[in-house]
C-alpha cells in the first residue's frame, strides 16, 4: 500500500485555509486572501517542511525518505473564486518549495480539475458554469514543471448533477473523465489519477440505491480501463469512501457515500482491479503523448 499526504485542504473539515487565515490574523471575507497572504505562506511552508522532514521513530526513516509515501499534493481542492492568477501563482511558488526540500516522492496539486474559459483543454467540460469561478485551470496548474502527475475528481452529486443511469450527469461523468485522460496526454504529457470519485446513489429504496452506486462505478471504471488498455496515462482511480464493517452504523448517518465490503460496489471494485491487473503494460511514453501520436 501506498499513500498520498496533502499538506492542507480548501474545505473547513480538518481546519484548512481558514484555519490559516485565522492564525493570520486575516480580516478577509473570503478565503483567497488565503494565497497572497505573507503569513499565510510562511506557516504552510513551515508545515510542509515539518512534515517532509519528520522522523519516524517506527520506521526510522523520515518522511521525505520513506517509500509508503507515493506522493505530496499541495492543497485539496483549491479554489480561488475569480482569482486564478493567485491560485496559479500559489501553486507555483508551493511546488518549487517542496520539490527543494523533497525529491524523491511524486508531486501533485490535489484539484478538482475544473477548466478556466481560456484553457487549451475543453470548456465544455464542466459541470457548469459556476466551475469556470474557482480559479481551478487544469492544464496550467498541472503544467508546472514541479508537478509530476495530473489529478481530478468526479462529484456529480455534489455539482448538482444526478448520477443515475441515463440521466445526463452518466454522459456528463463519462466525458469529463475522457477530457482528463487525453489532456494528460497530448497537452501535458504526465501521467493521470482520478483521485476521488462517487456518488450518492440518489434513489429511494435501499435495494435499488446500492445497484445505483455499483453502476456508476462500474460505468467510471469502464473509463480507466479504456484508457488503460488503450495505453493512455490513467493508471489509477480512488473511490470514496471505503469504511469498516464495525463503523456501519455511525458511517452511514454521517456518509452519504460510505462504502462497504459486500456491497455491490465494493464487488465492482474488485471487478476492476482484476481487470487492470489482466492488462499489459500498454502505458505510452510521454513523448509520444505529447507529439499526439495515438500508436
Amino acid at each position: 500500500m501506498r499513500i498520498i499526504l496533502v499538506f492542507t485542504d480548501y474545505w473547513e473539515h480538518h481546519g484548512g485555509v481558514s484555519q490559516y487565515l485565522e492564525w493570520a490574523g486575516s480580516s478577509s471575507t473570503t478565503k483567497n486572501a488565503f494565497y497572497t497572504s505573507i503569513s499565510c505562506k510562511r506557516m504552510y511552508k513551515d508545515n510542509a517542511r515539518a512534515l517532509i522532514n519528520r522522523f519516524n521513530p517506527y520506521t526510522q526513516l523520515h518522511y521525505r525518505d520513506d517509500p509508503t509515501i507515493m506522493a505530496w499534493e499541495l492543497i485539496n481542492e483549491p479554489r480561488c473564486r475569480n482569482c486564478a492568477g493567485p491560485l496559479q501563482s500559489w501553486l507555483e511558488e508551493m511546488a518549487r518549495f517542496v520539490k527543494k526540500l523533497d525529491r524523491n516522492h511524486l508531486l501533485s496539486t490535489g484539484e478538482e480539475g475544473f477548466y478556466s474559459l481560456a484553457t487549451v483543454g475543453s470548456r465544455t467540460a464542466n459541470p457548469e458554469f459556476w466551475a469556470y469561478t474557482t480559479g481551478q485551470d487544469f492544464v496550467e496548474n498541472h503544467a508546472i514543471p514541479e508537478i509530476d502527475f495530473a489529478v481530478a475528481h468526479l462529484w456529480p452529486d455534489n455539482w448538482g448533477l444526478l448520477s443515475l443511469p441515463g440521466s445526463p450527469a452518466y454522459s456528463f461523468s463519462m466525458k469529463w473523465i475522457r477530457s482528463h485522460v487525453e489532456h494528460a496526454c497530448w497537452i501535458l504529457g504526465k501521467p493521470f489519477i482520478l483521485e476521488e470519485f462517487g456518488t450518492t446513489g440518489q434513489a429511494s429504496q435501499p435495494s435499488t440505491h446500492k445497484l445505483s452506486i455499483a453502476s456508476f462505478f462500474r460505468k467510471v471504471y469502464s473509463q480507466i480501463e479504456w484508457a488503460s488498455s488503450s495505453g493512455l496515462p490513467a493508471q489509477g482511480s480512488m473511490f470514496w469512501t471505503w469504511h469498516h464493517l464495525d463503523l456501519r452504523p455511525v458511517a452511514e448517518r454521517v456518509d452519504d457515500y460510505a462504502v462497504f465490503w459486500g456491497d455491490p460496489a465494493f464487488l465492482a471494485v474488485e471487478e476492476h482491479v482484476e481487470a487492470l491487473l489482466g492488462h499489459p503494460s500498454t502505458a505510452l511514453a510521454m513523448e509520444q503523448c505529447i507529439d499526439g501520436r495515438k500508436s
